[in-house]
């Protein structure tokens, strides 16, 4: 079986979506699938860099397209040249992919599954406008579309709206967890807390930044490096730092490799997370497995994955005061305490290996076929 895998963002780009095709498709691969991806041919952040049309990356061979238009909404409509050999394709996301192969399904004939990753509702930006799309077009989408794979109930509750019940699966995304339940608590600093996301409006990474400005005041050793690409809000996060005087105690790390990644997991002591929206929460399932606390806010996605105080604890990150205490209460944890909460958590992000999501996105390609 022959699956293409169609995505906007992939290598060299990471972030929540990018890794579950990497690993979906890796997995797939070994599983004995032909799988590539397509993807667009510019960064989202370095837009103004064109990469290579063609790439095989560990195995990985990607199809890259030109575009025009934004980030929101890419139009590639040389994507219909690429899927002629393909038996299955696998969108993610909701946008121009899904309306253009829906909409030309009639021309291309192949089956089609959509992977949800919150669709386009990360934000609050145009919501009225959204959801009147989300109820007519993407209604219309989903007529073409042979099954929906919804990776959280959130997601699954609001596809069911426009979705028949039959098409709908609910599928979390997966994780390496063989790499990440390795870490102990030998190399962990105490002091050191991380969170890891895109640096987009929705992270709200400014809350976190006045929340880690208290908790200074009582820990004056602590230090906090914020992993991800800019999505916009660098420069005035920059600003906050020196405005709140921490520049000696925060690191913006940028984009990293999943080497420089693991690492970090590795050493922190926290990890933390202001977002106010999330479809799923991969990295927050990474965390856990990797043995670091977590102090998230507390999203309906991340109450599904993360029972406060058995495996991490929740605070609202828009009461600075309030979010500063819990942060401070989990940095003076016991070991006794720190190591319950990290064998609970690390016990419930075992359920989301790969091994087992992919085994369950193969039975759902296998009935797609058989329609």
């Amino acid at each position: 079986m022959r699956i293409l895998q169609v995505t906007r963002q992939f290598y060299p780009s990471t972030g929540g979506v990018e890794n579950v095709v990497w690993y979906l498709t890796k997995h797939l691969q070994a599983s004995g699938y032909e799988v590539d991806v397509v993807s667009l041919n510019r960064l989202f952040d370095q837009s103004k860099i064109h990469l290579p049309c063609q790439e095989k990356v560990d195995g990985i061979k990607i199809r890259r397209l030109p575009y025009w238009g934004s980030r929101r909404y890419a139009i590639a409509p040389k994507v219909l040249s690429l899927v002629k050999s393909y038996d299955i394709l696998h969108i993610h996301s909701g946008d121009f992919f899904l309306d253009y192969l829906a909409l030309t399904k009639f021309i291309h004939k192949k089956s089609l599954v959509l992977h949800t990753h919150g669709m386009f509702f990360h934000t609050p930006f145009a919501r009225k406008l959204k959801e009147f799309y989300f109820h007519i077009i993407t209604r219309l989408d989903i007529t073409q579309i042979a099954a929906v794979i919804c990776d959280s109930t959130h997601d699954y509750e609001m596809l069911r709206q426009v979705t028949p019940e039959q098409k709908l699966f609910m599928i979390p995304n997966g994780i390496a967890y063989d790499k990440l339940s390795v870490f102990g608590s030998e190399q962990r600093d105490p002091n050191l807390l991380i969170t890891v996301g895109r640096l987009a409006d929705n992270k709200r990474v400014d809350r976190l930044l006045r929340a880690f400005a208290l908790v200074i005041k009582q820990r004056p050793m602590a230090k906090l490096v914020i992993i991800g690409p800019d999505w916009g809000e660098l420069a005035s996060l920059k600003t906050l730092t020196n405005t709140l005087k921490l520049n000696d105690h925060v690191n913006f790390q940028g984009e990293v490799s999943e080497a420089e990644l693991l690492h970090y997991l590795s050493r922190a002591s926290l990890w933390l997370t202001a977002s106010i929206y999330e479809s799923f929460g991969i990295a927050l399932v990474e965390a856990m497995a990797s043995g670091c606390v977590c102090v998230v806010q507390p999203l309906a996605p991340f109450r599904q994955l993360l029972e406060e105080s058995t495996e991490g604890f929740y605070t609202d990150f828009e009461q600075p005061e309030q979010a500063a205490v819990h942060i401070l209460k989990a940095l003076a944890l016991s070991q006794s305490e720190r190591q319950r909460i990290i064998t609970a958590a690390r016990t419930k992000a075992a359920q989301f290996s790969w091994d087992t999501i992919t085994q369950s996105i193969q039975q759902i390609y296998a009935q797609v076929i058989s329609i």
